[in-house]
């Protein structure tokens, strides 16, 4: 969990904590000192943003994670709600592209996003799904605003913060063409690397059950040591052998300033 997430969640179990407190002068005059702190900063991070505006510098405050998060909290987010929709869209196209398909912004109506999906995951709804979260992920986050994603018009809207997004920790770097397990906490995750992308995957193989181990990626595959089956890493993990409708498992995955995330299941 990033640091802007974990110190909001301890802020939101503090007040909920508060809440209970049975003294009401006391639960009162504690709300009331937390209005007035939040305005204060309110007020300076406002003063802020009309400085750096002032000296051409709201960008560099924006690439700051922290600073980013606080100005969408207090809405003085100076970017609107479209461009950083059309960003995160940016942001999650290639992972979209991994899985074979495309992602465009339709309409932007009373919160809610409408996008089209283009040619993604064609006959395998367990990828379909994976890039849709992690389409509501990139979205939820840059414009938290936002109440619903709805996918293709016809979909159901799906909140992506019901998702358990999990950073990756620390570990040797992956180079191209390498292949890893890792158990994050508690799931077993295969992890994969070609060129510059990084991809997620069950590590059971679906034709015999058996645990795919840490290997080279040869030519774009993972081969099950156990059945032979070889699974494509750049195409949502499909099965090689074309009489098989067989895939991996796929987890969404995103990275951002060198750091990966995964949508692990609830």
């Amino acid at each position: 969990m990033r640091d802007f997430e974990k110190r909001s969640a301890e802020i939101e179990q503090l007040t909920r904590a508060l809440e209970g407190v049975a003294d009401q002068h006391a639960r009162a005059a504690a709300e009331a000192l937390m209005r007035a702190v939040m305005d204060l900063h309110g007020d300076a991070l406002a003063r802020v943003v009309a400085i750096a505006g002032r000296h051409g510098a709201v960008d560099a405050l924006l690439r700051d994670e922290l600073l980013s998060s606080l100005l969408l909290l207090y809405d003085l987010h100076p970017a609107p709600v479209e461009e950083r929709v059309r960003g995160a869209l940016a942001k999650v196209r290639p992972y979209v592209a991994s899985h074979g398909g495309g992602v465009e912004l339709v309409a932007i109506n009373d919160g809610v996003v409408r996008l089209r999906m283009e040619g993604s995951c064609e006959g395998c709804p367990s990828s379909a799904r994976t890039v849709k979260l992690a389409i509501e992920e990139a979205v939820l986050e840059a414009a938290p605003e936002i109440t619903a994603v709805v996918v293709d018009d016809t979909s159901r809207p799906e909140d992506g913060r019901h998702a358990r997004w999990q950073e990756l920790p620390a570990m040797q770097p992956l180079s191209d063409g390498d292949a890893r397990t890792l158990d994050l906490d508690g799931t077993a995750l295969l992890l994969c690397r070609i060129g510059d992308a990084l991809y997620a995957y069950g590590t059971a193989c679906p034709g015999c059950g058996a645990a795919l181990r840490s290997s080279a990626v040869q030519t774009g595959a993972v081969t099950c040591t156990s059945c032979g089956r070889r699974y494509d890493v750049q195409r949502a993990g499909r099965a090689l052998d074309e009489s098989s409708n067989f895939h991996l498992e796929p987890f969404p995955l995103l990275v951002e300033n060198g750091r990966a995330r995964v949508a692990l299941p609830v």
